[in-house]
């Protein structure tokens, strides 16, 4: 009987820790849900760009301001950067191969 209460008491508090840190998880994840900065809004924007017949326009990449467009051209691969703030091209990264 002794031995008994003793295993109930501690089932008891191991419980009620467990319930703790759920809701301490619980809360953790709120306030860091509410103080999470929310992604910066882009108003529209408008890029023109003129690519040689026969370019393709294999991928792109939006990231924070910045756009990356990856192109093929004339048989060279090209990473184009554009700062989309601005509507500007920042630069070109050629992706050459030597034989």
């Amino acid at each position: 009987p002794r031995k008994l209460k003793r295993m109930k008491i501690i089932v008891a508090v191991l419980g009620v820790l467990m319930l703790a840190g759920i809701i301490a998880l619980i809360g953790g994840i709120a306030y860091k849900a509410s103080k999470m900065k929310s992604r910066p809004q882009v108003e529209g924007f408008k890029i023109e760009t003129v690519l040689p017949r026969g370019s393709t326009v294999k991928k792109t990449i939006l990231q924070q301001d910045r756009l990356l467009v990856w192109v093929t051209l004339d048989g060279v691969d090209q990473m184009i950067i554009y700062n989309i703030k601005k509507g500007v091209e920042t630069g070109r990264i050629k992706l050459t191969i030597t034989p």
